[in-house]
């Protein structure tokens, strides 16, 4: 009974993540981040898109969407964080253009990747309904239209106009440029009344994606409502896709692989202006997720370092972005030098932002020797018969031993790079240009780690015989 109610969920998750996909985009900044959305829709169709290759294919799309989400989020950290900081110093267009670029960029986003991947997603769902008898999405209107087809016209509108409205407001400074020249074409500074423009279209949006997420409630709700049709999708799931429990295997840890990937990247240490560009708070956040993805795969005690360590590290990120923000709002980052107010203020960031680096990399060594247990418990060399188990525990010692090099050399790179990075952290203002020893051999480091994640991942395929695709697609 409870693997019935799993379809259900799915689409529960879908409806779920509407509510954070329908909220405006104001001023590059989004109120309720995308990314959510776009996980909960991940989740959600994780089942259905072992049913459709059309589902399967959006499911694709909506993962390369959570990591463009992501980089929003670290976009508007840059633009509002970063450059806030030093607004100040800046030409006061300078951040503006940089919105409206990032506003460009985010609608090319949006065009090309949401609206083919919703296409896909309703294109699958109507030939599921269409395949195991959904009456209630099958239906069709005085208009020979059902309400598949009305969701998805519905969802083109919303993703076009939802994207126009949130970047038309920001073109406006285009006339500021052409205000500040002599024969200028604009007589009048529209970006002055940017705030307005803002309300207005973000309402516009609001109310755009108000409509959207009426008709994406009512498309769900008739989904989880037709039992048959969700006992028909689960029988067939439980008959086609559960009996490959090695693929499933193999896609939790592909999954999981490409999350500590990710997560690695925000190890280095970049900064801007005494700012960090790739906060250790979004390492510590995607550590987290990893681990509780892993679910019964790996025992509760090996994952349970890792988010202690990924615990402590993002409540010391928060802090490192919090300090620093309040320093930088009170002092140059030079008159730490010669003011002791600013002294005793940029102490405490130095102390927390060699915090910040020491943790980083014990949470590095933390998830290196959790790499190593799952190396020793998920891969092994067989050769199949009982006359060659010797040879077979020979070559999985072997293996072992090739693993635990790449381990070694991995964390050798990120210790020198950690020691680099607290010299870096402390001595920033008398050695401005130690960052980057710290960042080349982190770089260095990650790189060893990488090739011993895709090397445990093709180990991991050839356990359970199997690459991760359904062999019934």
């Amino acid at each position: 009974m409870q693997e019935k109610n799993k379809m259900g969920r799915g689409f529960l998750l879908i409806l779920l993540s509407a509510l954070f996909l329908f909220n405006p985009v104001i001023g590059f900044v989004d109120p309720v981040p995308n990314c959510f959305g776009y996980l909960l829709l991940c989740l959600g169709l994780s089942q259905l898109a072992d049913l459709s290759e059309s589902v399967s294919e959006s499911l694709r799309r909506f993962r390369i969407l959570l990591l463009l989400s992501l980089a929003h989020m670290l976009g508007i950290y840059l633009i509002y964080g970063v450059m806030g900081a030093r607004s100040a110093e800046m030409n006061r267009l300078e951040q503006p253009v940089y919105i409206l670029l990032a506003s460009f960029l985010f609608l090319l986003a949006q065009w090309y990747f949401l609206i083919p991947a919703m296409r896909d997603l309703f294109k699958g769902i109507r030939t599921l309904a269409e395949a195991q008898g959904a009456d209630a999405l099958t239906r069709e209107n005085r208009k020979g239209k059902t309400p598949i087809d009305r969701i998805r016209t519905a969802t083109t509108r919303f993703v076009i106009l939802s994207s126009l409205f949130a970047m038309l407001p920001e073109l406006t400074i285009l006339t500021s440029f052409e205000y500040e020249v002599e024969n200028r074409y604009f007589p009048f500074d529209w970006y002055r009344f940017v705030g307005l423009f803002r309300i207005l279209f973000g309402f516009a949006a609001f109310v755009v994606g108000i409509l959207w997420l009426i008709r994406m409630i009512r498309v769900c709700i008739k989904a989880m409502k037709d039992k048959p049709w969700l006992d028909a999708l689960h029988e067939r799931y439980c008959r086609e896709v559960l009996p490959q429990t090695g693929m499933l295997t193999v896609r939790r840890f592909s999954g999981v692989f490409f999350l500590f990937r990710l997560a690695l990247i925000f190890a280095i240490s970049l900064r801007f202006d005494n700012q960090s560009i790739l906060p250790a708070f979004f390492f510590a956040i995607l550590a987290i997720f990893a681990i509780y993805s892993l679910g019964d795969l790996v025992s509760r005690e090996a994952r349970l370092p890792v988010f202690i360590a990924s615990v402590w590290l993002g409540g010391v990120g928060v802090a490192q972005i919090f300090f620093t923000a309040d320093y930088l709002k009170h002092f140059l980052p030079e008159a730490s030098l010669y003011q002791p107010d600013a002294y005793r203020a940029f102490l405490i960031v130095r102390a927390i932002d060699v915090a910040e680096v020491v943790l980083t990399f014990v949470l590095v060594w933390i998830l290196l020797r959790f790499f190593m247990s799952i190396v020793t418990s998920h891969t092994a060399v067989d050769y199949g018969s009982n006359d060659a188990r010797y040879l077979s525990a020979d070559a999985t010692k072997r293996l072992h031993r090739e693993f635990r090099v790449r381990h070694y050399l991995s964390l050798i790179f990120f210790f020198i790079g950690t020691c680099f990075g607290i010299v870096d952290a402390w001595f920033r203002l008398e050695y401005p240009w130690m960052w980057i020893p710290a960042a080349l051999f982190t770089v260095v480091g990650i790189a060893c780690a990488y090739s011993f994640l895709f090397e445990l991942k093709t180990q991991i395929q050839y356990t359970y015989r199997s690459n991760g695709m359904n062999k019934n697609q």
